[in-house]
């Protein structure tokens, strides 16, 4: 999946809004990463950027736990949502400590800040969902 130029420019879009939306953030994760990169040469980076790890969920129905996005409270999360499936009726992103519900559909990404916890709601039975977790 790493190589697929599709998921590879999901991937360089997620990092492209980090920088945008949190560029001190993002100039953080970035330089934390070319230095563990620096120094270990047996590590390597799923996709160019700041973020060290990415995350498929590849279904067929990726819902559940309560997430706590990162420990490092500059390293934000990019969330990418995939497949076929009806975001009004589910899949919704459930913000617990702010008391929110948002509608997450198809082809969307989201950046989530450090320590934000969510859920992803469950969908309809017969739909789809995937995701891409860049952190």
């Amino acid at each position: 999946l790493i190589r697929h130029v599709a998921v590879r420019g999901l991937a360089g879009f997620g990092n492209q809004l980090f920088a945008a939306f949190a560029p001190a953030a993002h100039a953080i994760a970035h330089d934390v990463t070319s230095s563990l990169l620096a120094q270990d040469s047996a590590l390597a980076q799923p996709f160019p950027g700041a973020w060290t790890t990415a995350a498929f969920g590849v279904g067929p129905r990726i819902v559940g736990d309560t997430h706590h996005p990162s420990a490092a409270p500059w390293c934000w999360v990019a969330l990418t949502a995939l497949g076929n499936f009806d975001h009004q009726r589910g899949g919704h992103l459930i913000f617990w400590d702010l008391g929110r519900i948002l509608e997450f559909p198809p082809g969307a990404t989201i950046l989530l800040p450090p320590l934000l916890r969510y859920t992803v709601a469950d969908i309809q039975e017969g739909e789809t969902r995937y995701t891409l977790a860049q952190y």
